[in-house]
Order: C-alpha cells, then sequence, then structure tokens
C-alpha cells in the first residue's frame, strides 16, 4: 500500500471506511468469544477448577454501567455477609461422617447448614477449603471424601515460632558465580631453569 501521504481524500475516506467495518467486526467477534470464555470459566468454578488470572489491563466498566461506586454500594461502604461460623464448619456440619461429596455438593450443603456468601467464586472458595481440610481426603478429581472426627478449629496449625532464619550458605553480594568465599591460593613462584 502507498504511504499516507500520496493518497488522495476519497482514497482516505475509504480507508477509513474499511478499518471502521474491519473494527465493527473483530468487536463482535471479541463480544463472542468473552462471552464463551466466561461461560468457561463458570463451568470450571462450578467443578473447584483454580484457573489463572486473565492477563493484560482490567477492560474496565461494563456496557452501559457508570464509573463509580460498584453496584450494591451505598455510603461508600461495601456491604459485606457476616457468618457466625467459617466456611470449613459449615461444610462439616452439612456433609456426613464417610460420605463422599464435590465441591459444588459441598457448596449446597454449606448454604444448608446456613451458611452465607455473596461471593462470585465460592465454588472455588469451597473446593479450596476441602483441599486443605484434615477432615476430608481427596479420593480423585473433585471428590472428596469426610474422614475423621473433630471440629474446624481443630484443624488450625499453631503459629511459627518468631526468629532469625538460618544463614545461608553460598557466595556473598559482589562475589563472581561459583565462588563460595574461599581464600584464593597464593600465586605458585615460577620455576627456575637451572
Amino acid at each position: 500500500m502507498p504511504s499516507m501521504k500520496s493518497l488522495s481524500i476519497a482514497e482516505l475516506r475509504r480507508e477509513l471506511d474499511r478499518r471502521e467495518k474491519g473494527a465493527v467486526k473483530l468487536r463482535a467477534q471479541h463480544a463472542r468469544l468473552a462471552k464463551r470464555l466466561a461461560a468457561i470459566e463458570a463451568e470450571l468454578a462450578e467443578l473447584g477448577v483454580d484457573f489463572p488470572a486473565r492477563r493484560g489491563r482490567n477492560p474496565g466498566p461494563k456496557p452501559g454501567r457508570k464509573s463509580g461506586r460498584p453496584a450494591g454500594v451505598k455510603d461508600g461502604r461495601s456491604r459485606r455477609v457476616k457468618n457466625s461460623m467459617t466456611l470449613l464448619e459449615a461444610i462439616l456440619k452439612g456433609v456426613a461422617m464417610g460420605k463422599t461429596v464435590s465441591p459444588a455438593e459441598a457448596a449446597i450443603a454449606a448454604k444448608a447448614a446456613g451458611y452465607k456468601s455473596a461471593g462470585k467464586k465460592f465454588g472455588v472458595q469451597v473446593a479450596t477449603a476441602l483441599a486443605k481440610a484434615k477432615q476430608f481426603k481427596k479420593l480423585g478429581r473433585g471428590q472428596y471424601q469426610r474422614v475423621g472426627g473433630g471440629s474446624a478449629m481443630a484443624t488450625k496449625a499453631p503459629k511459627a515460632t518468631r526468629g532469625r532464619k538460618a544463614k545461608r550458605a553460598g557466595r556473598k553480594p559482589g562475589r563472581p558465580k561459583g565462588s563460595k568465599n574461599k581464600p584464593m591460593a597464593a600465586a605458585k613462584p615460577a620455576p627456575v631453569a637451572t
């Protein structure tokens, strides 16, 4: 294509029209793919599979939504749901001993036990809680069996002791790679020719 400087005004207008039509097609394709990706991510969350975060810039507010406060926020404060029990306690309350459940079934059981959540990724939270809990044994992909008694409070690990970390062996900053800070051997005198 010749340079833009050499084109006439009519040719420039045709080129602009061509590019705008291409942009409209690409936007429509982008919307279709984004919708499909959202459906796939929802299925993954339902299965309790953690997926990597999207790369790149946040696309900004949704179409038709004004910028400013998020929806449902009044007085500048968000309304967070408060529960009398932890998620793990609710799952333990809702799942019988020896029963095998999926994260989706455990989420339903936790909500039936009285746990409230307004989170969009509640299934992922439940899957994480099941994977970390000592009261559940992973049998296979997305299958956890309730084992062992005890409450959720018994699963908390003791706090790590504070103190200095042990020194790491290795080279000191500023030393060449491969150096273990050993003293250099003294140079040997050259042999005397006789």
